[in-house]
């Protein structure tokens, strides 16, 4: 049996992204693959040798499409903070041992900005008072309200690497006073690196028009994601190779392209797409469609890495319970994942898991991180792919890996 228990997932919104699509947003749409000549790969890292071979890999910076850039209506009102099972009292007390300064719990003190609800209490903040938070600040108060599900849904934290977020920032067209706005928004929480920001709304209602504002959605939606090469030599052990990728019968196909770029002229590499599965080479790097129908399924992460290795989906995975039930009797543990299709949860200290995502090769997953339209699905280092969901879940503890494979 199964010693842990699934967290509902959670919506992932237009500002959390790992993004990794250029082309248009259809899920069922192959995107164009194609073999790369070894002499342009100067630029790529060489991975960890497996049985799947030696992969080259690398980091790409990219954003979300136009189609994809939803402006904020212009009556939308601001976004509160919920306090769960607290008296306004209780709350300004957490304000001051997060570190506010007298001015600021004199601000947030004030009449008008509070409501009493179901369960606790509303804060609105005026946006004056939030762009004034410090970071430290910001982030001791956010670690709080992101940990009660009411509030993770709306704010939802976007992140960067604090080596790569200038050359995020740069060239993007963006005016120097949005991004000195969105520096200034940043915050880090305890025991992650990450710089992360959630104060879109309150960062909307500060730029001049819609134009500055599409530019700075854009900016805050672009993350590394990866993009990986086999490594095909006169060398390589192609049978072997076609054998770790090749399950389901794929492997007759495999042979004949492998030994074809192994004999051209020169050395080639062949795109990690045309060796997945049919599920996963059709959903990489593609957005699925909106819907609102109330029945839609939720192509969320549990969703994607229990259909990774079907022909076709299986939306029961939509019900926990089902999953649940499919994992006690179609897998067992395994200490770490090294066959394509390894199932990679990320669990809280207390065992609840919150994400799951597929074993491809090396340190490679494949992964969708939230079941909005907003979330493509991508190729990620698992090192990546944890700091996300640190970043996201302040004050779960550490976060383990738990990795299962099908009998």
């Amino acid at each position: 049996m199964v010693e842990f228990s699934f967290r509902a997932p959670r919506q992932t919104s237009l500002l959390v992204c790992s993004v990794l699509v250029v082309v248009a947003a259809l899920v069922a749409a192959v995107p164009a693959y194609r073999i790369w000549a070894a002499h342009s790969a100067s630029h790529l890292s060489t991975g960890n040798p497996g049985p799947w071979g030696r992969l080259l890999h690398a980091d790409v910076p990219i954003c979300l499409p136009d189609e994809f850039i939803v402006l904020p209506s212009e009556n939308q009102p601001p976004a509160s903070w919920f306090f769960k099972g607290c008296t306004r009292s209780q709350v300004l007390d957490l304000l001051d041992k997060a570190g506010v300064s007298s001015r600021e719990h004199e601000e947030f003190s004030r009449d008008g900005q509070w409501t009493g609800v179901e369960g606790g209490i509303r804060l609105t903040p005026a946006d004056k008072t939030v762009l004034g938070l410090s970071p430290r600040v910001r982030g001791a108060i956010y670690a709080t309200l992101l940990a009660v599900p009411e509030n993770a849904e709306i704010m939802d934290p976007v992140w960067f690497a604090p080596e790569t977020v200038d050359r995020q920032l740069a060239d993007n067209g963006l005016a120097d006073k949005s991004i000195a706005l969105l520096k200034r928004l940043l915050y880090q929480n305890v025991g992650s690196p990450l710089l992360m920001f959630a104060d879109r709304d309150v960062a909307m209602r500060q730029l001049p028009d819609d134009r500055e504002r599409r530019l700075f959605i854009k900016a805050v939606s672009q993350k590394n994601a990866v993009m990986a090469r086999l490594e095909i030599t006169r060398d390589s052990p192609i049978e072997a190779l076609a054998a770790y990728w090749g399950g389901g019968g794929r492997g007759k196909d495999l042979v004949p392209l492998l030994r074809s770029l192994q004999k051209a002229d020169g050395q080639w590499n062949a795109s990690i797409a045309y060796l997945l599965p049919p599920f996963m080479r059709s959903h990489l790097n593609t957005y699925p469609f909106p819907s609102s129908e109330a029945g839609a399924v939720k192509q969320d992460c549990f969703w994607t890495a229990f259909n990774a290795l079907s022909a076709e989906p299986d939306n029961r995975l939509n019900d926990m319970q089902y999953v649940r039930e499919l994992l006690d009797r179609d897998y067992y543990t395994i200490f770490e994942p090294s066959h394509l299709g390894d199932i990679v949860f990320i669990a809280t200290a207390d065992s609840q898991v919150i994400h799951a995502a597929v074993f491809v090769a090396d340190d490679l997953v494949f992964t969708k991180n939230g079941y909005h339209y907003t979330q493509p699905w991508i190729l990620m280092h698992i090192r990546d792919m944890v700091a996300t969901y640190t970043a996201r879940y302040p004050g779960s503890g550490a976060l383990k890996l738990l990795y299962y494979r099908s009998k």
